[in-house]
């Protein structure tokens, strides 16, 4: 149970700041 907890609670994060630095960088190069 804590496993899949800190999985979701990983995942969730880096596809928070994954699409964060994503935008930066399309502001950027637009």
């Amino acid at each position: 149970s804590m496993f899949f907890i800190c999985l979701y609670a990983h995942m969730g994060r880096g596809l928070y700041y994954g699409s964060y630095a994503f935008r930066e960088t399309w502001n950027i190069g637009v």
